[in-house]
């Protein structure tokens, strides 16, 4: 039985590249820096524990700390996502709605962080060309880290067991609801339709469309990963000492460059479909076209 699970995004740019390794058999989740410039990133799991504090929210025990390795408890038990599953088996909607409010309560924090977003140059390094959010309920410091399957129980008591996101600048609070939202309805897609994803937004975000906009300016910034990175990313997972964790990499690569040409390939579509219309509104606006309209309705052609 394999007793280590790993996981990594490989859509990442290098600076923001960690790899994850959870033990069962220690009871250990470690947390490394793939690339040289993941560093930093890596660090940045300490500077979050401090704002999660702030928060108000429960973290794994730190079991220890090296250049480029962290090691946590690795806390095992019931999720916040294992409620969500059991309220669509039992489709219960009213427990489905109040548990997504429990849920934007718990992302959110303490209210002693809420105050008025306010334009500042760090909220801008990673939502550049945001929507203007002035004077809207924001959080500071702010939580991205908040997805179902990651909030984990441990006596009663809600802990949030990945620290990568957390912002020490106001975030407007539809954004911080949008980014667990989007993942919740990814990973359970069954919740649909006992509460619809539009119907959750409507409860729960006051501008939705702004906080899209807002939301994929922050995957701009992070993803961006080109061949290279990829190849450099298998050289790495290369030489780790599990074949479980190989294939993985492999599997999960394969399936972002799968994902990746379907973007591609969608964006290409739409920017046909855009170029049609276009192309549909100036002929029925032509000249042309409106005189013909008339002579069509005389002979009886409409």
């Amino acid at each position: 039985m394999n007793n280590r699970i790993a996981y990594f995004a490989s859509d990442r740019k290098r600076c923001y590249s960690l790899f994850c390794v959870e033990d069962t058999k220690e009871g250990t989740k470690e947390v490394s820096a793939i690339f040289p410039e993941s560093d930093f990133h890596l660090s940045s799991w300490m500077r979050h524990r401090g704002l999660f504090e702030k928060l108000g929210l429960g973290m794994p025990e730190l079991i220890s700390q090296t250049e480029r390795k962290l090691t946590f408890e690795l806390v095992e038990g019931r999720s916040l996502l294992d409620d969500y599953k059991e309220v669509v088996k039992n489709a219960d909607k009213t427990a489905a709605v109040a548990l997504l409010e429990k849920h934007k309560a718990l992302a959110l924090g303490s209210d002693s962080c809420r105050c008025e977003f306010s334009e500042n140059g760090d909220f801008s390094k990673f939502f550049n060309g945001a929507p203007d959010w002035s004077g809207r309920p924001a959080r500071n410091p702010a939580n991205f880290s908040a997805y179902a399957g990651a909030i984990i129980y441990k006596n009663d008591a809600p802990v949030f067991t990945d620290c990568e996101w957390a912002f020490n600048f106001p975030v407007p609070e539809d954004v911080i609801t949008l980014q667990w939202l989007e993942k919740l309805y990814i990973e359970l897609p069954e919740l649909d339709k006992l509460v619809s994803r539009s119907d959750a937004e409507a409860r729960l975000i006051s501008d939705i469309e702004n906080a899209e906009k807002t939301l994929a300016l922050f995957y701009e910034e992070i993803n961006d990963n080109d061949e290279k990175e990829l190849n450099d990313l298998c050289l790495y997972l290369k030489y780790k000492d599990s074949k479980g964790i190989d294939r993985l990499a492999k599997e999960t690569i394969e399936k972002d460059k799968t994902i990746n040409e379907l973007r591609r390939q969608l964006a290409q579509l739409q920017a046909e479909k855009d170029q049609l219309e276009q192309f549909k509104e100036q002929v029925l606006n032509s000249t042309t076209w409106k005189t013909a309209s008339k002579f069509k309705k005389v002979l009886g052609r409409d």
